[in-house]
Parts: structure tokens; sequence; C-alpha cells
């Protein structure tokens, strides 16, 4: 096992500890967390590949994109307002248009 796979293993583990009543799917290398069986959306993605999303380049070894969905008020309290991506010209990260979508 390479040391990126180890760093996956060890995010994967961390998110079962702090949730542990989680229900886990892994589907072509990629993790998918849901609170339960019949949440339709994961609360959580850990995305291994660029099989869905190329701009994050990751198929580059031990790199990985973790995505988590809080709630707005969970978000306020932890970050602070909200990020809003610029409406002329300027371009946003994936985490900055992410964080506009939670809030």
């Amino acid at each position: 096992m390479g040391q990126g796979e180890l760093m996956v293993e060890g995010v994967v583990e961390a998110i079962r500890d702090l949730f542990p009543g989680a229900v886990v799917q892994h589907v072509a290398g990629d993790f998918y967390f849901m609170a339960r069986e019949d949440q339709p959306m994961p609360f959580a993605t850990l995305v291994t590949s660029d099989q869905h999303d190329a701009a994050s380049d990751l198929g580059r070894a031990g790199i990985y994109r973790l995505n988590i969905g809080p709630r707005p008020e969970t978000y306020r309290r932890s970050l602070g307002r909200c990020p809003r991506p610029a409406r002329t010209g300027a371009s946003s990260t994936p985490a900055t248009i992410t964080g506009s979508w939670t809030c």
C-alpha cells in the first residue's frame, strides 16, 4: 500500500471514528459518507480520481479531495460568514463554490 493510500485510509478511519453510525460506501476508489442508510446525499465525500472532475487533477500520487457539507448554522458557527464567488470575471476555487452552496 502506497503512502497516498495510507493517507486516504486515515481520513476514512477518522470520519468513521467521529461519526460511528455513518454509512460508508466505497465506489470505484471514492468514499461516500451518509448519516443513515436511507439518506440520499452524503454529508462528506472523499474523492481520489478525476473520474467525475478533471479540474481537481487528482490523478497525482497521494492527492485526494475531501468535500464536507455542513448545515448552514454549523458552517457559520465554525467558519463565519459564508463566502460568495465574485460575479464578474473572477474565478473561484471549488472549495469557495462548495462553501457558498452550503450557506
